[in-house]
């Protein structure tokens, strides 16, 4: 896409549209006595806007001693980053059932203005955050099995867990001919941790 590219003359590096994090919030329980108990389950399911996989280094995968650090410095390169934008979704989660002033600021692309005007939260990462609260005929909560429930994308089975987030990356074009590939691609692998897949 137009501007979407390694610009060496105008910038020194890489430009382009930034990445958008979606998260597909569910709707809260009908019953008030089951809010706690479905927070506690979506926390335990989205510790992390990716799921629950959380990496940690130790001597024997190549890093430090086991301090879940990540791969770099700040920003994408530290999973702590990742740990503390899921703890602030799921204070944010509670709040918006809550809260019906919050649910409307917090709903599509004005959810990073609102967790940081309700919260103090400031996401730390280059991208774009939307929010979209997914109907009970696709994601519920049920109090007979205690958990999560959503359909798959046919909307066919249910399933046991939260509907999953959707990262939107935007792949860069190539670079003219007139650069060096091998500089354009060091280039873009420095641009940062601020964004996706590169490096501090």
């Amino acid at each position: 896409m137009p501007g979407n590219g390694y610009q060496p003359a105008l910038t020194g590096s890489w430009v382009g549209p930034r990445a958008v994090l979606r998260l597909r919030l569910p709707s809260p329980p009908k019953s008030e006595g089951e809010r706690t108990r479905a927070l506690a389950a979506y926390y335990a399911s989205m510790p992390t806007p990716f799921g629950q996989g959380v990496p940690t280094l130790s001597p024997e995968n190549g890093g430090g001693v086991g301090d879940g650090s990540g791969a770099g410095g700040g920003g994408m390169g530290h999973w702590e980053d990742a740990l503390v934008l899921g703890a602030t979704v799921a204070r944010a989660l509670a709040l918006s059932w809550s809260d019906e002033q919050f649910h409307d600021q917090f709903k599509g692309r004005g959810a990073l203005l609102a967790l940081q005007n309700w919260l103090g939260y400031t996401l730390p990462w280059n991208m774009e955050l939307v929010t979209e609260y997914v109907s009970p005929r696709v994601a519920h909560w049920d109090p007979a099995q205690q958990q999560w429930m959503h359909r798959d994308p046919k909307g066919k089975e249910w399933s046991p867990g939260v509907s999953p987030n959707h990262l939107t990356l935007w792949v860069p074009n190539a670079p003219d001919a007139k650069y060096p590939q091998a500089v354009a691609l060091a280039a873009y692998n420095q641009t940062g941790d601020a964004y996706p897949l590169t490096c501090p």
